[in-house]
């Protein structure tokens, strides 16, 4: 037997003894048309059938179905193991978050950053690591807590998947009155200098101040009393290879107002962010990202 342009098994030039029985279990196997099955048992079903006659789903020869019980734009699927299922669409279709992230866990060399995953009625994007929710405006990534804290490391939520980001940082109590500062990080490892910026600050009967802060370790953001406070760090391309600018405002509980901005020139991309406080702290940050 030999293989012809359609990769089907046929008879070769010389062979004149082909009987029926040859040319069903080897010429008509080796045509990979599309199997109807009514649903993932049936699949199942049907790969084993092959697996028994010798033909199972391999890589050179991936089985293709058309599944009666996926949405209607998706029911062509391959496989070149038998296992894991690709929908010919594209899009992957997960009952839960918690199923996908597993999913992309076992499977990830299959994935390409911005492949899409249909979870209930919403689109996620996969970013290289994450799947992302793509909902206009902003797409919320992470909400980390502290408690008594004088530092909080929030590490892998920048990447190229969106060009800017807002961190919402809630304080509801802290030992006593301070001001919060941040540096970006690479990998855990911060990004210790060049920050430039200024701010204006005022309260009820003083001000406004004006403060400058040039080439400096860390980054300037909001002020924060003992009863609480909080504070919007906007940081515009911590993730691409450009300079990184920042605004930030805040209010605390004893109605201090500060606003302010500016820049670091490094244009080596960031993937995450450690806030400090000079004094103990208790709340959340909550990182947003967005176009």
């Amino acid at each position: 037997m030999a293989e012809n342009a359609r990769k089907h098994t046929v008879p070769a030039g010389n062979e004149t003894n082909v009987t029926r029985q040859t040319i069903f279990e080897s010429a008509l196997q080796s045509i990979n048309d599309v199997i109807p099955v009514a649903n993932t048992t049936e699949r199942s079903q049907v790969v084993a059938d092959l697996v028994a006659e010798g033909v199972g789903p391999a890589p050179s020869r991936p089985v293709i179905v058309i599944r009666g019980d996926a949405p209607g734009l998706h029911r062509i699927e391959y496989s070149t193991d038998g296992t894991v299922w690709l929908p010919a669409s594209g899009v992957l279709t997960f009952a839960s978050k918690a199923l996908a992230d597993s999913w992309a866990t076992a499977n990830g060399g299959l994935l390409a950053v911005n492949d899409i995953a249909r979870i209930g009625s919403i689109d996620y994007r996969w970013t290289g690591t994450a799947w992302w929710a793509q909902v206009s405006g902003l797409n919320f990534i992470r909400s980390v807590p502290f408690t008594a804290a004088t530092a909080v490391a929030v590490d892998g939520v920048f990447s190229s998947a969106f060009d800017n980001y807002l961190l919402k940082i809630n304080i509801v109590s802290a030992s006593s009155d301070g001001g919060a500062i941040w540096q970006l990080r690479a990998g855990g490892t911060p990004l210790a200098g060049g920050y430039t910026g200024q701010y204006l600050e005022s309260a009820v009967g003083i001000g406004p101040t004006r403060t400058d802060a040039a080439s400096q370790t860390s980054g300037v953001m909001g002020r924060y009393a003992a009863g609480g406070g909080s504070i919007d760090l906007e940081l515009f391309s911590p993730a691409l290879a450009s300079a990184k600018r920042y605004l930030h405002r805040s209010f605390d509980q004893t109605a201090y107002h500060r606003v302010g901005g500016g820049y670091n020139a490094s244009v080596a991309a960031q993937d995450g962010i450690g806030l400090a406080f000079p004094t103990t702290a208790t709340g959340v940050v909550k990182v947003y990202g967005y176009a």
